[in-house]
């Protein structure tokens, strides 16, 4: 028999109820439609947002850190103490070996004390935001960034001291930051994703996104400081980081209340109370410890752990790479400018974040994410390896074919974590992942410039090598992980139990 509603629902066309049904399930398919091209919009609005701010953000990184090396070579006597250089010398060794080590001393104590702020609005916000929405949160961390931005357009245009980046640093800290931002847009892009590939897939394509966003200002940015200086990078950056602002504020669904309206309709449970009530502290707390505790069962626990610390051994070389690296290119024997720099960016963000993209998808046919994870670290275990040993220019572009898949492992990882956490604490389970990222700002900052600083005058690239062995470490658990998914897989379509209240 062809059931239409159940086994006693009248198959009298005329009769109503059939006609009824169907028309119940035309228009539940029309809807279903409907929503998934309003999804498909502001996926791609999201995704211009974090263009926009990306490339606004890296044009304020960058120029921030050439700012704080050329501020330490101008001024010798305040950044050195008794040390002092001659800024007019033509040798690149001699001239630039101090101003190195002052910068990554004053980049490590201004990241210090930004990245302790923005660990606990990290954690707030994002396990907040499963009860009020991701957009309140997004407004403030971008604001207060735009806001770091013109105190540091400030310092620049009058000269001042650099101790001045302090207050930028502390009032974008408590505001979020980058990492709230960061935290935002991959918790919107995991509410309006299924789980499984399309989550890993759509997070990928957030990660382009985001390195579309860096790699727009890379060039351009290296040609204005080095034509321009530093002043009008950074007045530019305010302004796209402004027009993000109110783009996301015009254009922008709040995704979290929307995937809860579609939960709860279906549910026939009224919500309207869920949003005027704010959580306790102690709610808070439990869901955001909720995936490593004993409140899951001892493999999903297993899971989690060995994904965070996968994540955050990771993390930890990403975050070491960037500052020894610029320092590394900056001195000799390579003494780039400003528009090599940005060219070397350009080319490895392009590779890493883009390209990588469209590899992605193509081998998801064919082999299992976490797979795909294991290749990418070693990518970067080797692209860390051939930077520590290069001679030449030529040598440090080709480390970067080198590494071309470097960049997959941490959304791969995002999403499994997100896919085996409940719809209803997406915004914690990220918000754990971004505060490892914080732990590793912490962490890193100090270790790999320490170590970069005390091996200047004998083997730079050491710390490289260093990191190096960490991406391998993170390998061994990366296998050991996609062993215990293999293990406990469970079917795509299959629900994720809340093991955690989220009552206010």
């Amino acid at each position: 028999m062809n059931e239409i509603g159940g086994e006693n629902e009248p198959l009298l066309v005329n009769g109503g109820k059939s006609s009824d049904c169907l028309n119940n399930s035309q228009r539940g398919t029309e809807l279903a439609t409907k929503q998934r091209k309003s999804r498909v919009r502001n996926f791609l609005v999201l995704g211009v947002i974090v263009v926009i701010f990306k490339g606004s953000e890296q044009m304020t990184e960058v120029t921030l850190k050439q700012f704080i090396y050329a501020w330490c070579k101008e001024n010798p006597d305040v950044a050195t103490g008794n040390d002092s250089v001659n800024v007019n010398s033509s040798d690149c060794t001699a001239t630039k070996t101090a101003s190195q080590r002052q910068a990554s001393t004053w980049e490590l104590y201004l990241n210090l004390v930004r990245s302790i702020l923005i660990y606990f609005s990290v954690s707030f916000a994002g396990t907040l935001s499963d009860y009020v929405g991701r957009k309140p949160f997004l407004y403030l961390s971008v604001a207060g960034y735009a806001l770091r931005s013109g105190i540091l357009s400030i310092v620049i245009y009058f000269n001042l001291n650099i101790a001045w980046l302090y207050l930028a640093n502390v009032l974008d800290g408590l505001c979020g930051s980058i990492y709230t931002i960061t935290l935002l847009t991959y918790t919107c892009a995991a509410d309006m994703t299924d789980r499984s590939h399309e989550r890993v897939f759509g997070l990928v394509v957030m990660e382009t996104f985001s390195g579309l966003g860096l790699m727009s200002t890379q060039y351009g940015n290296g040609y204005l400081i080095q034509n321009l200086g530093f002043f009008y990078p950074m007045i530019t950056s305010l302004g796209g980081i402004l027009i993000s602002l109110i783009l996301s504020y015009l254009f922008l669904f709040e995704t979290n209340d929307q995937n809860r309206i579609i939960e709860e309709v279906k549910k026939n449970i009224t919500f309207s109370k869920s949003l005027t009530k704010l959580p306790a502290f102690k709610t808070l707390l439990k869901n955001y410890t909720s995936f490593y505790v004993r409140d899951r069962t001892s493999h999903e626990r297993q899971i989690f752990w060995v994904c965070i610390i996968t994540f955050l051994l990771t993390e930890f070389c990403i975050q070491s790479r960037s500052d020894p690296l610029t320092l590394y290119q900056l001195g000799a024997p390579f003494c780039w400018g400003p528009t090599l720099l940005g060219l070397y960016n350009m080319t490895y963000i392009g590779t890493t974040m883009i390209v990588a993209c469209f590899i992605l998808k193509a081998v998801q046919r064919c082999v299992s994410d976490p797979v795909i994870a294991c290749f990418g670290l070693l990518s970067a275990l080797a692209n860390m390896m051939v930077t520590a040993l290069v001679t030449s220019n030529t040598l440090s572009f080709i480390a970067i074919g080198v590494g071309f898949a470097s960049v997959l492992p941490k959304p791969i990882l995002r999403g499994i974590a997100s896919s085996r956490a409940s719809s209803r604490l997406q915004g914690a389970v990220f918000a754990g992942l971004e505060s490892s990222e914080l732990v590793c700002a912490v962490v890193s900052g100090p270790i790999s410039l320490s170590i970069y600083s005390a091996t200047l005058d004998t083997f730079k690239g050491l710390i490289f090598i260093i990191l190096a062995a960490v991406y391998a470490l993170a390998f061994l658990f990366m296998v050991y992980l996609t062993y215990l998914l293999k293990k406990f897989s469970f079917k795509k379509n299959e629900p994720v139990e809340d093991h955690v209240t989220v009552k206010t």
